[in-house]
């Protein structure tokens, strides 16, 4: 079915060829002769100032003006509106294929791409939003297994250091009186490490709140689990080598104090000197193996640290090959205002108005010009009859405007 609104009739086009030449003449002549009567009133104002006369001659002149106006309009009507038919096509067919143009296909095209754009931004935004809760989950996860990993490692260094200092005080406080017991003890101290060695162990790791208490008690049995053999094997062989030293040593302890004891019936000060000289030396040996300890315990430490931080760049490895690269049609992304009450309006007026004051570059007039509609609303109110109403401010006058009718 033909439209319309696109249809160029040839009657149309030849009815302005034969028709305009005629009522452009004519329409010059009107307007070239109410100029040349105006101008010469004009110049008689100029020339002799306002009258009463001439006043009355200028009003009829006037009204004559507005008489050749419609004349002209009259003249020109046909052809402008035959022109105005013209652009209504040309625009119509414009408007039809504008997709800046509310309801033409290539704007309703445009509305669909718009929303699956906004679609896929909100799907990549989601999707971004997992993944960063879930990567965060995971090193938290990893920072919580860690922290678990060196709070026992510390706990079982401790116990460990305790057990091997209960040696070597049983050691230390050996004398002839209890040589056979401190014997007993030290060749029989247990060397293997007890399944509950940390049941009184209170934990003072941080509990990431991504994870729930089942995922951390979880990985706090695993962490547990993995490091028990290595603990039992630590233990054993540390209480062993101190026990089995300490062993060794014993007789040779046995002799040098029943030589102090016999010294003491000889020379008491030099039986004195003897058990310093003794016990010194039993605290530097005993320092020692503490320092000996403490500095495995050091390089354990910083191993530990490495091994993270290598787990840690390849888990960032790791996710950089998760990414996943999807297609999201290229989209330009605009805060635009919506307003949910007509109070809205007020704020954001506000808004340009202050920026417009401080702009030196923005002038009165044009802000009188922006706001025209609302300066046209104030001078109605205070030209109504019955109640005017006036806006009272140091920076709003009201004048006079006087027309002659």
């Amino acid at each position: 079915m033909e439209n319309q609104a696109l249809v160029i009739r040839q009657q149309d086009i030849d009815l302005i060829g034969t028709s305009l030449p005629d009522a452009y003449a004519q329409g010059v002549q009107s307007h070239d002769k109410c100029l040349a009567v105006g101008q010469q009133l004009l110049d008689e104002v100029q020339k002799i100032g306002m009258s009463d006369d001439l006043d009355q001659k200028i009003a009829k002149y006037i009204n004559a003006s507005k008489a050749t106006v419609k004349k002209v309009n009259d003249l020109r009507s046909p052809a402008t509106k035959l022109f105005d038919q013209f652009k209504k096509v040309f625009t119509t067919m414009e408007a039809d294929i504008d997709p800046t143009k509310s309801g033409s296909i290539p704007n309703q095209l445009q509305a669909v791409r718009n929303q699956y754009a906004a679609k896929k931004l909100e799907e990549e935004n989601r999707r971004r939003q997992e993944e960063a809760r879930r990567q965060q989950h995971d090193r938290d996860l990893q920072q919580f297994r860690s922290d678990c990993e060196e709070e026992l490692r510390r706990a079982f260094s401790l116990y460990l250091n305790n057990n091997v200092k209960r040696i070597t005080e049983v050691f230390g406080k050996v004398s002839l009186a209890n040589y056979s017991e401190s014997e007993r003890v030290i060749k029989n101290y247990p060397s293997e490490l007890p399944d509950a060695w940390d049941q009184m162990l209170t934990s003072l790791v941080r509990q990431p709140i991504t994870c729930t208490s089942e995922e951390l008690g979880g990985v706090r049995s695993e962490v547990r689990a993995s490091l028990m053999d290595q603990f039992k094997e630590d233990f054993r062989n540390r209480i062993e080598e101190t026990r089995d030293d300490y062993g060794l040593r014993l007789s040779s302890k046995k002799t040098e104090l029943e030589a102090i004891a016999k010294k003491e019936a000889e020379d008491a000060a030099e039986a004195e000197r003897l058990k310093a000289e003794m016990k010194a030396r039993e605290e530097a040996e005993a320092a020692a193996r503490e320092a000996e300890l403490r500095a495995k315990e050091e390089a354990d430490r910083k191993a530990k640290e490495a091994q993270d931080a290598m787990n840690e760049m390849g888990s960032l490895f790791d996710e950089a090959k998760q990414s996943v690269s999807v297609y999201r049609p290229k989209t330009s992304v605009k805060k635009k205002i919506n307003l949910l009450g007509k109070e809205g309006i007020l704020p954001i007026i506000g808004l340009w108005v202050n920026d417009a004051i401080s702009n030196p570059d923005v002038t009165t007039d044009d802000i009188a010009k922006e706001f025209k509609k609302q300066i046209t609303f104030a001078e109605k109110l205070a030209n109504d009859a019955s109640s005017p109403v006036f806006v009272e401010n140091e920076f709003v006058e009201y004048v006079n405007d006087v027309k002659a009718k």
